[in-house]
């Protein structure tokens, strides 16, 4: 009996062993290919031009612009503290906003923004939830992001490219079913059984239908995270002489860039991201070096601050 459990461990410890290895090299890769397209646009761009341009911005927009990134980072835990009520658990606010700093500064550095789910792990180690609850909630979250997403970008697209009205009307079916979320979300739970990704869930997600109310409360809040989050990149832009777009243009963009930062071949979107932005504003007259600058500020000014207090809440939780 001894003998079978030893092997047994050394068998679990050695495919873990392996893919250790394995995951370094991922995302040794990931980092590899984020350098090379950064490398790539300062190459086609140029240093000096990218320099230039820096040079000539006032520091009072900028630091306005990161004054907004704690408003937005309080919408993010207000939603997830909704989604968690609507499980009938009640958590503290000050723990979920801590738990989100420490889920999007993981995300920031791992392909696809997997990290962010880490908030799972932290959630379940700290309250009485279950890991599967966590991850429902976490799941949730993240889908509500995915909702208000993708009719954003669509609207930006129609504006900034003067595309088909095919797109305008897209947006508009996709922002009323954003609107109605409650809806299709729960239809999804009646028929949960038959749905191969989370019928083996299905016994616990049909006890946490969403509310009509509810459902208004995390689309809003959702709605007001990306909007504050184009305000951060408006302030930019009129901060480095881009001032001939309207703000819905820039709520689009952000939202393209966003969704692009969810291809798994660089670490957290670095460089696709960037090259997202460089590439759309250049097509409607933006300078190269200008565009580059801003895809760097919005960078900086969105995720410097919450890299800087999520690594803290790390370290500290893992010292408690």
């Amino acid at each position: 009996m001894q003998l079978s459990s030893l092997v047994s461990q050394y068998k679990v410890h050695s495919t873990e062993d392996q893919k250790h290895p394995r995951k370094i090299l991922a995302f040794s890769i990931k980092i590899v290919i984020s350098l090379c397209i950064l490398g790539f646009i300062f190459y086609k761009i140029g240093v000096a031009q990218i320099v230039t341009e820096f040079s000539q911005i006032t520091i009072l927009p900028l630091l306005i612009a990161i004054a907004i990134t704690p408003l937005t980072m309080l919408f993010r835990a207000a939603r997830w503290k909704y989604v968690l009520n609507n499980t009938h658990e009640n958590i503290s606010f000050t723990l979920l906003l801590k738990l989100t700093y420490i889920s999007i500064t993981l995300g920031l550095i791992t392909p696809g923004r997997i990290g962010e789910f880490s908030k799972v792990h932290y959630l379940a180690k700290k309250t009485h939830i279950t890991k599967k609850k966590a991850l429902y909630t976490a799941l949730v979250d993240k889908l509500l992001d995915v909702v208000v997403i993708i009719p954003l970008a669509l609207l930006g697209v129609y504006f900034l490219l003067y595309t088909q009205k095919i797109v305008l009307l897209t947006f508009i079916l996709l922002f009323v079913i954003s609107l109605l979320f409650f809806i299709p979300y729960n239809i999804m739970l009646r028929y949960s059984n038959y749905i191969p990704f989370i019928k083996k869930y299905a016994h616990l997600l049909k006890s946490y239908k969403i509310s009509q109310k509810s459902s208004y409360l995390m689309v809003a809040v959702s709605y007001a995270i990306w909007l504050s989050l184009a305000l951060q990149a408006y302030i930019i832009l009129q901060m480095i002489g881009v001032s001939s777009f309207s703000f819905i243009v820039i709520v689009g963009v952000i939202s393209l860039m966003a969704i692009s930062s969810f291809i798994p071949i660089t670490i957290g979107g670095v460089g696709v991201r960037d090259a997202i932005a460089i590439g759309l504003f250049t097509n409607v007259g933006v300078i190269a070096a200008k565009s580059a600058l801003f895809s760097l500020l919005y960078t900086f000014v969105s995720y410097g601050w919450i890299t800087a207090i999520g690594s803290y809440y790390i370290i500290t939780f893992k010292k408690k």
